[in-house]
This record gives C-alpha cells, structure tokens and sequence, in this order.
C-alpha cells in the first residue's frame, strides 16, 4: 500500500449538494499559498489550495520539512498524520525515496461560502523507503492510479484542507 494511503486515515466528507459538479479550466501557475486572491474565481481559489496541498504533501515526502502539510491544512484533517510518519520514519533513520503525487485532473464538485468538494485524479509511483544513510531499500510500493475527494474549508481568507478521502 503506497506511503500515502498508510499514513491518511480516510474519513468521510461533507454531505449535500448545491448544485451541479462543475470542470474548471486549470490555473495558469498552483499558487505558493492557499490564500484566495481577488482576482480567482471561489472554483479557482479551491483549485489553487488543493493543489498546493499536494505541492506540500510531495515536498514533506521528498525533504521530510512538513512545515507547508501544516500550513495547507486544519489541524483536525487525519491528512496530517503524515507528519507523524514522516517523523516516525526519521526517528529510525529512514526516508521516502521517489514519493510523490502527480496530478492529474481535478474538478469541483461543490462550492460554497464556507466549504468546497474536490474529486482529485492522481498518480502514485512506484517508491521505497530506504535506510537514509546507506539508501538500502527497506520496503516498496508500486505504482498506482488514485481517486480521492478532498474537502477544503474557508477560514479567515484561506481556503485549508479539512479531509482527504480517497474514493477508489
């Protein structure tokens, strides 16, 4: 089972529905910040926190700094037990090599003032965790085709993730 699926507990999202699902066109560069900008539409603005969701949850895997899953997320999301692995791994010496998400397409679902669904395509390559001194490879994992659905939550002028779940 790949790094990421251990160490996010899956839980379920918001119910309801106010409206039709709804494709938007991809933002021309992911945004540093999940912070909305006046300029973004509300569908852009999720998109734009999503995916720097995932830009932090690559960048926590390849460095081991889970600094931004912290920033991108509430502190109640079960996405953030990753910290904890990722912790968990360095406390014995060992690190993700080769993980990472790679995006595929993402689409809004449901929007709101206060929150938003996201159904997120992603793929999971093949990789290993390894002895972070001699790179001896300790265990692998193939590579593998995601669906999550993924719920942001505006709070102040942020837009943070509040649950990952993956769908199949």
């Amino acid at each position: 089972m790949p790094w990421f699926v251990l160490a996010l507990t899956l839980v379920t999202g918001c119910g309801g529905s106010s409206g039709e699902p709804r494709t938007v066109p991809p933002v021309p560069s992911a945004s540093p910040s999940p912070s909305p900008s006046a300029s973004l539409t509300p569908e852009e603005q999720v998109l734009a926190a999503v995916r720097a969701y995932y830009e932090a949850v690559n960048h926590a895997a390849e460095t081991g700094d889970t600094t931004a899953v912290l920033a991108t997320t509430l502190p109640n999301c079960t996405c953030r037990s990753l910290v904890s692995y990722i912790a968990g791994l360095r406390a014995k010496g060992q690190r993700l090599r080769n993980a990472r998400n790679e995006l595929g397409g993402m689409r809004v679902t449901q929007v709101t003032k206060d929150f938003a669904v996201v159904s997120v395509n992603y793929l999971s390559p093949a990789h290993q965790v390894v002895d972070a001194k001699s790179g001896k490879v300790l265990d692998s994992f193939p590579s593998k085709q995601f669906q999550a659905q993924v719920t942001v939550k505006a709070v102040a002028s942020a837009w943070l993730v509040a649950v990952e779940r993956e769908v199949s």
